[in-house]
């Protein structure tokens, strides 16, 4: 089956990854199996393994944070060149979605440019757009603020909700309902596709 590319908006630590993991666990109690994906993340990572390996001898892909902090600057500013040279395209251009299953991309960020990430993922995949609204966490920064507002407009469903802990097992069970709520509702759309 080829499942529409499920995107999830929303400014940083607002659940993004919390609300892919739950979706990746409502999916397979369906028995379809559902992947986290990264537009640019895995990209720019590759991109400069070579070089910042060579240079500094480090795993691009390590999983050390003080590590992930010291290289972090290098990458943001690769990914901003990359995409103000390809006016947003160059990693949406290389992005290879899950065949036979569902990808979740939980960092739709951009509405810059006519034809970025937002206008790709509704568009050109018809996809099936989250977009949250953590009711105490801001945007991160003015890109952040304008890009989401233009985002929020087009998403396909609205969650607002407040903190919620994955090792409470309490929080867990409302997080696993809200991934159920979204799930069956893209489940729903997607078989009007076919």
């Amino acid at each position: 089956m080829n499942y529409p590319i499920i995107g999830i908006s929303g400014a940083a630590r607002s659940g993004k990854d919390t609300l892919c993991k739950a979706l990746i666990r409502f999916f397979k109690t369906k028995n379809i199996k559902a992947e986290r994906k990264s537009i640019a993340g895995d990209t720019v990572k590759g991109d400069l393994k070579n070089i910042i390996g060579k240079k500094l001898k480090i795993d691009t892909f390590t999983e050390d944070s003080n590590i992930k902090t010291l290289i972090r600057p290098l990458l943001v500013e690769y990914g901003k060149l990359m995409r103000n040279k390809t006016e947003g395209r160059y990693f949406i251009e290389k992005f290879k979605k899950s065949q036979n299953n569902i990808t979740i991309i939980p960092d739709i960020r951009y509405a810059e440019y006519k034809k970025d990430e937002l206008f790709w993922l509704k568009k050109e995949q018809h996809g099936f757009l989250i977009f949250i609204k953590h009711e105490y966490v801001l945007d991160a920064n003015e890109t952040e603020k304008i890009n989401n507002k233009v985002i929020k407009k087009d998403c396909d469903y609205f969650l607002k909700w407040s903190t919620l802990c994955e090792e409470n097992p309490i929080d867990l069970e409302k997080i696993n309902s809200i991934a159920e709520k979204i799930g069956t509702l893209y489940l729903k759309k997607f078989t009007t596709f076919q």
